[in-house]
């Protein structure tokens, strides 16, 4: 069975990028990212810090979807990476650094409160006072 595909619109407004939406979940398994530009030709890097997918490169042209494939990853984990779209009407690429979201879990946990972690490791997180 094809995974799923979860659609990011990549929009280009005079020489402003933009994409809906920025931040992207998926599931470790079933599903797939797919991107879609009418304008200009396009490049996703995966490369700060590591990707979720087989391919850490996704090139596409004008009016394409470009296909991440399935998940490569079992860890829940944010990725970050480019996007790079050349445009024939300047020399110069534009570009944005959204974000992919691995999640099996649910919603994000938390940030700044008590409890993160899974419980029963040997960590040395503070307790309650």
């Amino acid at each position: 069975m094809p995974p799923k595909g979860k659609p990011v619109n990549v929009t280009v407004t005079d020489s402003k990028l933009s994409i809906t939406p920025y931040r992207i979940k998926i599931k470790s398994s079933g599903e797939e990212v797919v991107w879609k530009c009418a304008t200009g030709t396009v490049r996703l890097l995966f490369n700060k810090d590591g990707m979720p997918f087989d391919s850490g490169t996704f090139p596409g042209s004008a009016g394409t979807e470009i296909h991440s494939g399935e998940c490569a990853v079992t860890t829940n984990r944010l990725y970050h990476y480019t996007i790079v779209v050349n445009r024939s009407t300047s020399a110069l690429p534009i570009t944005i650094d959204p974000e992919v979201i691995v999640d099996d879990a649910g919603p994000p946990p938390k940030t700044g409160g008590k409890g993160g972690g899974g419980g029963g490791g040997k960590g040395k997180g503070k307790g309650p006072k």
